[in-house]
This record gives C-alpha cells, sequence and structure tokens, in this order.
C-alpha cells in the first residue's frame, strides 16, 4: 500500500510551522493562525493573533502548544508572553470560539525558552 504525500498548501504570504497534532499542523502568520491537514489540503483560519500586537516583537515568547480537548471537542493554542510587570501570561486559545483567555502566573517571572508540542 502506498501512503499518499501530502498535498501543497495553496497561501499567499509567509507562514511559519508552528505544532503538530492529530496529524493537523498548526501554522501562523503576522495576524492568523491556521490549521492545515496535509492530507486533505485544507486549510482553515482558526484564530486572529491581533492582540499580541499590544506587546512588543521583543516581549513576545515563542512557546507554543497545540493540543486537543476532548471535554470541550475542541483544539487549543497555548502561548507564552512577557506581560510587563506581572510576569508572564499564558494566552489559551479556542479554535472552536476563536476566543483568547489570559492567565498570569506570579511565580513564573522567567521562563526559558524552549517549544513542547503533544
Amino acid at each position: 500500500m502506498e501512503i499518499p504525500r501530502p498535498k501543497p498548501l495553496q497561501f499567499a504570504g509567509c507562514l511559519r510551522i508552528g505544532c503538530l497534532c492529530n496529524g493537523l499542523v498548526l501554522l501562523n502568520s503576522r495576524e492568523d493562525l491556521f490549521m492545515w491537514n496535509p492530507f486533505t489540503g485544507c486549510c482553515k483560519k482558526v484564530l486572529s493573533i491581533e492582540f499580541l500586537k499590544q506587546y512588543s516583537d521583543s516581549s513576545i515568547m515563542h512557546v507554543s502548544g497545540l493540543c486537543y480537548d476532548s471535554s470541550t471537542d475542541d483544539y487549543k493554542v497555548v502561548t507564552w508572553v512577557r506581560d510587563g510587570e506581572t510576569g508572564m501570561a499564558c494566552m489559551i486559545g479556542s479554535c472552536k470560539t476563536k476566543s483568547w483567555t489570559k492567565n498570569c502566573d506570579p511565580y513564573y517571572k522567567e521562563i526559558v525558552s524552549s517549544t513542547s508540542c503533544h
């Protein structure tokens, strides 16, 4: 049996590959996040990252993750940002509701940048 090759992504602009979850690839542009299925070729905008413009480019931590939440049948995106005097803020995006929630953690003023996708 031959495994089908991924279909090329048709997108005008620059995209960065984020994480993988259940065969789906999280891609990001400067303004939006996309979910791409390389086997069907389907690509869909799932979240806007417009809110990140309130943080300077130097303060954004490129620590992101993608996971599936079976209790809500939703894919979630997790991103850490440096939040001024409060330290680090964890931004959790829901692909289902297309909304973000912010969780501040006063115990972690500094986080070493790394990437982990599960």
